[in-house]
């Protein structure tokens, strides 16, 4: 169970990460043009 939660937690942070990302860099391209 501890492999698993930290695979999750993983998971989750990298989502909670990316997902940001994506939607700063789409406004900042989208500012751009």
């Amino acid at each position: 169970m501890f492999r698993w939660d930290r695979h999750l937690g993983k998971y989750f942070g990298d989502v909670k990460f990316v997902l940001p990302g994506k939607m700063r860099c789409r406004g900042i391209m989208e500012s751009t043009t």
